[in-house]
């Protein structure tokens, strides 16, 4: 017989959120507005986008004490997993690690507490997107939302509270060549060997992955059209996390440095980023640019973008999502 919260978590697990499903996005939000609806919260939310949030909390106020925050997308499966299965004791199924337990934990507490809550100044913050991009967070601190304290069950597993979180750079690297017959290498110019050699220098910047240290992983590659034929395009998926600022700077000064050993002379100029205050300039004669870009967004996404415009082309598009 299932408890009071293992049956609400079951419900959301049951809503297929994955982060690019809208309408189950939508869903899940409205399941949770109808929720919380007896507790006469104060609600504020934005359906009007791909993927909505939804905030509730004690007090009309932007400022609660505590913020209970959660995300209820979840990451692509199968069918049968958005059905929780009770096997030894322990819950199986999409997003109930992460992070829909927690969500179930919130308003479950909410619920049991309801004489208390106008005492509280708390809130409860719900998003769809984490999963992706985070793009909602930005509009939310925009809109004046300010909480004391925020509490972010999201992953750990010895019950330790921790105080920060490696920032997440996505790239995307992509690389540009000439294509020939598989029989006549030369006359060609490899774009996947172009590639490879940049992962190398990547990987071999990190070769230790542990917890408390800086991690690369090479996660997607593509490239090619058949096996007898020189790949003129090839693209990579890296992610990058880093506690360490100054990780980052050297990550984009010498990585990218090394990289102008291998795809000719370039000019490398890195613009001027908030929050890091080092601006770094490499400059080479003749044979174009690559470009270094930064954009800030409100405290919380970084967007970089790489472009070459010469021959031996290598495009990167970079996000880093800065802990909050």
């Amino acid at each position: 017989m299932q408890t009071g919260l293992e049956t609400i978590l079951s419900q959301l697990v049951s809503i297929p959120s994955v982060s690019n499903n809208s309408a189950a996005c939508h869903e899940i939000i409205e399941f949770v507005r109808n929720d919380i609806q007896p507790l006469n919260l104060f609600v504020t939310s934005d359906t009007d986008r791909e993927n909505p949030w939804l905030i509730a909390t004690t007090q009309d106020t932007k400022e609660p004490d505590i913020m209970l925050v959660a995300h209820l997308d979840v990451v692509p499966a199968e069918t049968e997993a958005f059905t929780v299965v009770n096997q030894d004791g322990k819950l199986y199924g999409r997003g109930v690690y992460d992070m829909k337990l927690a969500v179930a934990c919130y308003l479950t507490l909410f619920k049991r507490h309801i004489d208390e809550l106008r005492s509280l100044n708390v809130g409860l913050m719900f998003t769809t997107d984490e999963e992706v991009n985070s793009a909602s967070v930005p509009p939310i601190f925009e809109a004046g939302w300010r909480p004391k304290l925020a509490f972010i069950p999201d992953g750990g597993d010895n019950w330790h509270v921790e105080e920060c979180a490696k920032g997440l750079y996505g790239i995307e690297i992509i690389a540009r060549g000439q294509t020939a017959h598989g029989s006549r290498p030369w006359e060609g110019d490899n774009a996947l060997h172009r590639l490879m050699d940049v992962l190398t220098i990547l990987r071999e910047r990190f070769p230790h992955q542990h917890p408390d240290s800086s991690t690369l992983a090479v996660n997607h590659i593509t490239g090619g059209n058949a096996i007898n034929q020189i790949a003129d395009y090839a693209a990579a998926k890296v992610d990058f996390r880093s506690f360490s600022k100054e990780d980052i700077r050297l990550f984009f000064t010498k990585q990218y440095a090394r990289f102008l050993d291998i795809f000719s002379q370039w000019q490398l100029m890195h613009a001027e980023k908030h929050h890091v205050p080092a601006r770094h300039s490499l400059v080479t004669p003749a044979h174009g640019n690559f470009r270094l870009q930064h954009k800030h967004l409100q405290g919380c996404v970084y967007h970089h973008q790489l472009t070459n415009q010469k021959r031996h082309n290598i495009v990167a598009h970079q996000r880093l999502y800065k802990p909050i």
